[in-house]
């Protein structure tokens, strides 16, 4: 079974009676029940149960676990439930085509489509809209996409770049932000595009 270490950065600790062991006890929206019926999802692994109670009322969290053990599903799920809730966003988009509500920053592309394959499954026929975008690939296919809009963006660092200094992606909508396996992120030398990326938030 994977192990699994949690902080919550605003301090707030995981009670026994928030823990649940099924995704039908911890109150999502239908359509999330639904698609893991479809992903013959229902126990939840130990990195679910102890993370979406802290991410589901809107606190920070950081978390460790083994590869395999659940973690894209235990970020995603509370975050589409609460967009389900809220709607989309307000935002001006006259000069921009994407306005993501939810960026997910990752070191690799292998990582991308691997986020992207599972949560395409979460969020069938949510409405929500979610796009990739890598290096080491054209530019063309990937700007097509993001033209048609996007509401969950899974981005490596430099090509996220490239498309902010494009005008293709704002990131004054961007409520919600994960980053995942941030070690190989540091450890791959990206620090100064994580600051560009901080300084363009909400820019």
């Amino acid at each position: 079974m994977s192990t699994t270490l949690y902080v919550s950065f605003n301090g707030n600790e995981i009670k026994n009676e928030d823990i649940k062991e099924k995704f039908s006890d911890i109150g999502l929206n239908k359509l999330i029940l639904d698609n893991f019926t479809k992903m013959n999802f229902e126990q939840m692994t130990p990195i679910q149960k102890n993370v979406i109670p802290i991410i589901t009322p809107g606190n920070d969290v950081m978390a460790c676990s083994q590869t395999g053990s659940g973690k894209t599903i235990a970020f995603l799920a509370p975050i589409v439930q609460k967009m389900l809730s809220d709607g989309p966003p307000i935002v001006d988009l006259e000069n921009y085509p994407s306005a993501p509500m939810a960026l997910i920053l990752i070191p690799t592309r292998e990582l991308a489509e691997q986020i992207y394959k599972e949560a395409r499954k979460l969020l069938h026929q949510t409405g929500i809209q979610i796009t990739k975008v890598y290096g080491g690939v054209p530019h063309d296919s990937q700007i097509r996409e993001l033209r048609e809009g996007t509401d969950i963006l899974v981005a490596t660092p430099g090509r996220l770049i490239d498309f902010l200094n494009s005008k293709l992606i704002t990131l004054k909508a961007v409520k919600y932000l994960i980053l995942d396996e941030a070690d190989r992120i540091l450890d791959l030398g990206f620090t100064d595009q994580l600051n560009s990326i901080t300084f363009n938030y909400g820019n």
